[in-house]
């Protein structure tokens, strides 16, 4: 039973995008002051909504300094905004175009149970296909 080659015509590689990374960068700094300019108002807001969270971040501004909440704020919130982010590059990328063709290479040889299961695949096939000639 002869094994079918399918060739696959070799693509051209794309130049690489030396400025994503770059991009990127500029992108973390720009989330990280638009969250430094936010997070004193969402304190503030914070701080209306009770009076126990009022003292407990009166307390915190004794201990660690008068602009403290508004950092931890920021950075919390800056971490949120880039994990949202990440999420929906990782969305909109997609599926590597490349994998299809290991698709048509078939398993490793070296992995045993696959090579088997698609032997049996085969076969099975094989004998499918002689069943419907006989019948025909």
């Amino acid at each position: 039973m002869p094994r079918t080659y399918r060739p696959v015509e070799a693509k051209k590689k794309r130049r690489k995008k030396g400025l994503r990374p770059l991009l990127g960068l500029v992108l973390a700094l720009m989330l990280g002051v638009i969250t430094y300019v936010v997070a004193p108002y969402g304190v503030e807001l914070l701080e209306g909504q009770s009076g126990d969270i009022a003292r407990q971040l009166a307390q915190f501004r004794v201990d660690y300094g008068e602009r403290a909440p508004d950092y931890v704020a920021a950075f919390l919130l800056w971490i949120v905004l880039l994990a949202i982010l990440a999420f929906a590059a990782a969305v909109t990328i997609g599926e590597d175009p490349e994998k299809e063709v290991f698709k048509y290479m078939g398993p490793s040889p070296a992995d045993r149970d696959k090579q088997v299961k698609r032997l049996r695949r085969e076969l099975k096939d094989a004998k499918q296909r002689d069943k419907e000639h006989k019948s025909s």
